[in-house]
């Protein structure tokens, strides 16, 4: 939730003496938006990356839309529309429940910066060496099966997108930032409406 006070907004057009207050609503929904976007662009360029193992460039943009505000909603989301990823869960920290069942490395599978490497993947283990049972995925190696994957119907995902906190903290100063050109904006347009009603 992104608390604005309409008061400093009001008191900016009346000081001004340059803008009737229930014009203010059509320039602040204007700076929202204008405010999701850009932080929107921050979240992909620069939030995402740091967070996440990236390993498709493409993802996050294709998966993050902005709803725009109204005169009448002076309300903005950034969400997710792809619903992949589990963007929400790592955003908050939550239950990834599978449809069937979830394969869970064991310290034998390596991570990189970009996690799994593709070809110690569950579908890339075949062989006469790897074992696949109802509790996971092993490898048999000296007489003895090591356990590489542990099949569960869930698995818990920690909070690691900094998703909220970076909406929280960057979006006030980007309203702000284009609050000013939105009241310009708007007050060309009073004026106009004010010509052709003479």
């Amino acid at each position: 939730m992104l608390d604005l006070d309409m008061r400093e907004y009001k008191s900016v057009a009346e000081t001004l003496a340059i803008l009737p207050y229930d014009q203010i609503p059509f320039a602040l929904s204007g700076a929202l938006t204008d405010a999701a976007f850009e932080h929107r662009k921050e979240q992909i360029d620069e939030i995402w990356p740091a967070n996440m193992a990236v390993r498709n460039k493409r993802f996050i943009g294709a998966a993050l839309r902005v709803e725009k505000a109204s005169k009448t909603t002076l309300s903005v989301s950034i969400y997710d529309r792809l619903g992949r990823a589990s963007l929400q869960q790592h955003a908050r920290g939550g239950i990834k429940k599978a449809r069937g069942r979830l394969a869970i490395p064991s310290e034998q599978i390596k991570r990189t910066s970009k996690g799994v490497s593709k070809r110690q993947r569950p579908a890339a283990l075949t062989g006469k060496n790897i074992r696949v049972t109802q509790s996971g995925i092993f490898r048999a190696h000296g007489g003895q099966l090591q356990r590489l994957y542990s099949f569960a119907p869930s698995a818990k995902i920690k909070q690691d997108f900094d998703f909220y906190p970076a909406f929280k903290s960057s979006m006030p100063a980007l309203v702000h930032k284009f609050f000013p050109n939105r009241l310009r904006s708007a007050m060309r347009s009073a004026r106009r409406r004010a010509v052709r009603g003479r």
